[in-house]
């Protein structure tokens, strides 16, 4: 369940709450590839040299338009609190130029080829008053947070001065805590849910679509273009890969599974077990497969 509204933590929970309210430079697509946000286009000009460019015309949620300043003052800010999911991201960055008013130089100590997904994790602020901005959010996006019932319960409406021309169908929108998975499933199988969606639509020229519970207690992950993307390699990786010793790093907490949530990325059910193999017999599936030697990255939410 989320916990609170800074727009910096690093919680899944209240990073899902904050994902209508705030944007970043760049953000993803449904693929999570890299995508313009508030910055409309981005380039490489070399290995440790970006160049963005702002939309102009784009407003916080109370009006205030958003500037250079803007951004460079939330990552001068972050550079002061650095928070640990992005502590490596932002010490890497030697500098960040302006040229005019809408033109950004990030200026980067080594080559990091994931700059661009990393830069989508933060959020441009409007200001870097993390007590105000808890208790009254203010981002660019899509949504305006009208609610927020901790634990339970988060209502928005939709920002209508939002800086996109496609803007969201839906007008009115609630997140719902739902531990208990059985009711989960009863909400979504009741239509009236959807029917309540669709009269609070502007238009109903949208459609409602159900995903599978991805309910996971965390994730392994590759970059895109890596032996991971090879499907009988991520099976592979569920006979190899040393299980017990991740449920004992996270003192139980992460209990894994064989469950693959989508490509590139395992998720770890606590309902499911995988299959335990010893030391010897993973030693040899891993010379077999040929994957000695393949990096991981995983991250517990």
């Amino acid at each position: 369940p989320f916990l609170c509204l800074n727009p910096l933590s690093a919680i899944a929970a209240d990073r899902q709450v904050l994902a209508p309210i705030y944007e970043g430079l760049v953000g993803f697509d449904e693929r999570l590839k890299p995508v313009p946000k508030l910055a409309y286009t981005y380039g490489k000009l070399s290995n440790t040299v970006w160049q963005l460019k702002l939309r102009p015309e784009v407003n916080f949620h109370d009006g205030t338009k958003l500037t250079k300043e803007h951004v460079l003052a939330t990552f001068a800010f972050l550079k002061t609190k650095s928070p640990e999911h992005l502590k490596e991201f932002l010490a890497n960055i030697d500098k960040i130029e302006t040229i005019g008013d809408y033109k950004l130089i990030f200026k980067l100590k080594t080559d990091n080829p994931n700059f661009l997904r990393e830069l989508a994790l933060i959020p441009i602020l409007p200001s870097t008053n993390l007590i105000e901005l808890a208790q009254k959010p203010n981002g660019t996006g899509p949504y305006k947070l009208l609610k927020f019932k901790r634990q339970t319960a988060c209502n928005y409406e939709r920002f209508d001065n939002y800086w996109d021309d496609d803007r969201p169908a839906v007008r009115n929108l609630t997140y719902i805590v739902e531990t208990d998975r059985a009711k989960r499933l009863a909400h979504e199988q009741d239509r009236d849910t959807l029917l309540i969606l669709q009269t609070e639509a502007d238009s109903d020229k949208f459609v409602v679509k159900q995903q599978p519970d991805l309910t996971v207690n965390f994730f392994i992950w590759n970059p895109a273009g890596s032996a991971w993307d090879i499907r009988e390699n991520r099976r592979n990786l569920s006979k190899i890969f040393p299980y017990d010793q991740i449920e004992t790093l996270t003192d139980g907490l992460g209990t894994p599974a064989q469950q693959f949530v989508s490509s590139g990325i395992l998720g770890f059910n606590p309902e499911l077990r995988p299959e335990q193999n010893d030391i010897l017999t993973r030693a040899r599936l891993a010379k077999e497969t040929k994957l000695v030697g393949q990096n991981l990255k995983f991250a517990v939410p």
